[in-house]
């Protein structure tokens, strides 16, 4: 048996839908008629509304309403309990129906590009899941119920308007990629810390003027990036972070680094530009797997060489400021940005390396050099 929709005939016992880009500014009450429906993609309608016979669609695993202008969600939503995939990034929806916690099989929901100023308590009842995308929404604060989704693995709430995260988030301890980035954090919740599975922290622009000494429990913690928030110093607990690959801190003000940072045995990339640091510890130079530092836009004076000396790779961007004092067994320099203030060089100094780019600089620096010293392209 075939049902028509807008003159095309579908066989009712289809158990996928297809009506991405087709215009539809409302969606037939035919459609309910499919009852074996597993999946329906209306991506790229005019969708405002749904009608409440959706509910009907009662074997449905996946719906895309992705790129229409739904304002509002049918309760009947709710009946769809088989329901794994919800997509409805970039739409227009202020709130979201109670009813939407009764989908306990729900895998990933996307909300991403609406305008959703709160979340229902009952989204507690979505124990099953996974991924979790809020981006871009006007959240101001998360419900305490948030702790009730424990198969929560990627949670995104980047860029809304969240000042405190609940303590209650410690509960999602399988969450392994958490990003609050661009919101008004002022501070961590201790329970930051139960979260052992993190892999993947993002606090980029946010109000933060300190770190709890939790967050040196997030061992599997790979990516922490920090940049442009209100940092003046980070807990020694930091130097527990050992499988930490890239930190990002540029854009705070930090004045001062703990010691413990020689302990991340890992990391790879470092930023600490634009800050306040006059000074770097040494044991940052027992950072054998180092392969970026940026220290540009400090106001630094001395570079000690263990630092400088880490390895033949090691790619250091000191741009904007006079680089003095830097200990006379130097014998190599990497930078990502060459400028031309380069004063009192090394006497020892035999290699600078630049990027290709900054070849056309090659003739103004020559003069500045150490005797014999080369400058090398990558």
């Amino acid at each position: 048996m075939s049902v028509l929709i807008f003159g095309k005939p579908y066989n009712i016992n289809e158990i996928m839908l297809d009506l991405r880009h087709c215009s539809l500014k409302i969606l037939p009450d035919e459609t309910s008629e499919f009852v074996k429906l597993k999946e329906i993609n209306l991506f790229n309608n005019q969708l405002t509304t749904l009608p409440e016979s959706i509910g009907k669609l009662v074997e449905l695993e996946k719906i895309n309403l992705g790129s229409n202008k739904l304002v509002v969600l049918p309760e009947s939503i709710g009946h769809l309990t088989n329901l794994q995939s919800l997509v409805l990034y970039n739409n227009e929806l202020t709130v979201l129906p109670e009813s939407v916690g009764t989908l306990i099989n729900l895998k990933k929901l996307d909300l991403y590009n609406n305008k959703l100023q709160k979340l229902p308590e009952s989204i507690g009842g979505l124990t099953n899941l996974q991924k979790l995308n809020l981006e871009n929404n006007q959240l101001e604060v998360l419900p305490k119920s948030i702790e009730k989704l424990i198969k929560l693995e990627k949670l995104i709430l980047y860029n809304n308007c969240l000042s405190v995260l609940p303590e209650s988030i410690g509960k999602l301890d399988r969450l392994k990629y958490l990003t609050v980035s661009c919101n008004r954090l002022n501070s961590l919740p201790e329970s930051i810390g139960e979260l052992v599975k993190l892999e993947y922290l993002y606090l980029i622009n946010n109000q933060l003027k300190n770190l709890p000494e939790s967050i040196g429990k997030l061992v599997r913690l790979q990516t922490l990036y920090l940049e442009n928030n209100k940092l003046t110093t980070l807990p020694e607990s930091i130097g527990k972070l050992v499988n930490l690959l890239y930190l990002r801190l540029e854009q705070n003000k930090l004045t001062i680094l703990p010691e413990s940072i020689y302990k991340l045995v890992s990391l790879e990339h470092l930023d600490l530009g634009h800050n306040q640091l006059d000074s770097i510890p040494e044991s940052i130079g027992k950072l054998i797997k180092l392969q970026y530092l940026s220290l540009v836009n400090n106001q630094l004076n001395n570079i000690p060489s263990p630092i400088l000396n880490i390895r033949n790779s090691l790619n250091v961007d000191m741009s904007t400021y006079e680089i003095n004092n830097l200990s006379p067994d130097i014998e190599l320099l990497i930078f990502s940005v060459l400028e031309e203030e380069l004063t009192n060089l090394p006497t020892g100094l035999k290699e600078i390396w630049i990027d290709e780019a900054d070849r056309y600089v090659n003739e103004k620096l020559n003069h500045k050099l150490p005797f014999g010293c080369a400058i090398k392209y990558y």
